[in-house]
């Protein structure tokens, strides 16, 4: 028999402390009934031994960005796809005998485009700092358990015994010693994202969902990931001469990841100038210098010498979303910036930031500016 149900005796310990009763959207039990996994409103897929009594500990997976709708588990247990909502995604992860251990963890005048005028008004939520809130709501309340009900000797949610038949299922997997490998992600971050997809120097497609940073081979059609953020990524860059890329995620202090194209392997990560997320990234022509806009109010842009994580300068952008920094491929410390209604030229001198606005003369009113680039 099939097991979706969220609630129930033998998997109560689903449910982390100061849960509403909607924390966990889906739930699926193995065929051969030895592990569950879950999905839930903070991005990860969990995995529980069956059954799930209060305190059992789980192992967790990142990959998704906000909530995960829908687990499932293929015939045979070898697979399990995971369904993203706000990233509209499907992981394909799995199932493995592993003793891995994994970490727990302003209105414009003229008529828009109607994409524009949904990223002016979309509003970033950080996963992590709602799994933060909900557990200090729960703290507050002084729960120890999820839910609370009234003692009743003939109907009670929770059973005091776990399922005794399942205490003798010698040679079953214990979720502690199983891990899921994620294989392959379906989804590409597009509604609210832009210039964030790029071929490799190995020819190789990089580009970004979700949480996940992924390299696609497309002659083998194999994928690689990154999977060192902490939320949702919503800006990348690579430079192909370093074969690196650039990462950035949502946030309340949002981090940007400078990780390997051909191995994965995190290379830096930098973080402590922007709040709420990273709207734009640009390496200049040598590669040596990462430029980033944030999504706060005053669109904060600050350069980093990426290497050894240190910031070259910062300074306030615009009171205006900017979509994209693109550097001058011939002057490697000098830059512009993008976006409503906004055109800005900018240089390093020192250890500061001057910027000129750009000036249309009387060719025309300033636009909404996306892209741009140096001839």
């Amino acid at each position: 028999a099939t097991l979706t149900s969220v609630l129930g005796d033998e998997v109560q310990g689903v449910w982390p402390p100061g849960s509403d009763g909607t924390d966990v959207n889906a739930l699926d039990r193995s065929h051969d009934q030895d592990v569950i996994a879950t999905g839930d409103d903070f991005g990860f897929v969990k995995l529980y031994s069956y059954p799930a009594p209060l305190g059992t500990q789980p192992r967790q997976f990142p990959g998704h960005s906000a909530h995960v709708t829908n687990v499932r588990w293929n015939f045979d247990d070898t697979y399990l796809l995971s369904i993203g909502g706000g990233d509209t995604s499907i992981f394909q992860w799995k199932w493995k005998d592993s003793p891995k251990q994994v970490a727990e963890d302003d209105t414009v005048e003229e008529a828009y485009d109607s994409d524009i005028e949904r990223e002016k008004n979309t509003k970033y939520v950080s996963k992590v700092e709602a799994l933060v809130a909900t557990h200090e709501k729960a703290q507050e309340a002084g729960a120890d358990s999820p839910f609370s009900f009234a003692e009743s000797e003939s109907d009670t949610l929770f059973a005091a015994n776990p399922f005794s038949e399942h205490d003798n299922h010698h040679g079953r997997h214990e979720a502690g010693s199983t891990s899921l490998a994620l294989e392959y992600v379906h989804g590409y971050r597009a509604h609210d994202a832009r210039n964030n997809l790029f071929y490799t120097a190995a020819s190789n497609v990089v580009y970004h969902v979700a949480g996940t940073g992924v390299v696609l081979d497309p002659k083998t059609n194999t994928q690689k990931f990154f999977l060192e953020h902490t939320d949702d990524i919503v800006s990348l860059t690579y430079h192909a001469g370093r074969d690196v890329v650039a990462t950035g995620q949502v946030g309340k202090t949002p981090q940007i990841c400078v990780w390997s194209a051909a191995t994965q392997e995190s290379l830096s990560v930098l973080k402590g100038i922007h709040k709420v997320g990273v709207a734009a990234l640009a390496f200049n022509a040598p590669g040596d210098v990462l430029g980033s806009v944030g999504l706060d109010n005053e669109h904060t842009i600050a350069l980093y010498n990426w290497r050894d994580g240190s910031t070259l300068a910062s300074g306030k952008g615009d009171l205006e979303i900017i979509f994209d920094i693109i550097f001058n491929p011939f002057q490697p410390r000098q830059f512009i910036t993008v976006g409503v209604k906004h055109v800005k030229f900018w240089k390093l001198v020192g250890s500061e930031l001057e910027g000129k606005k750009g000036i249309f003369g009387k060719v025309g009113s300033i636009q909404t500016m996306v892209s741009a680039v140096f001839t």
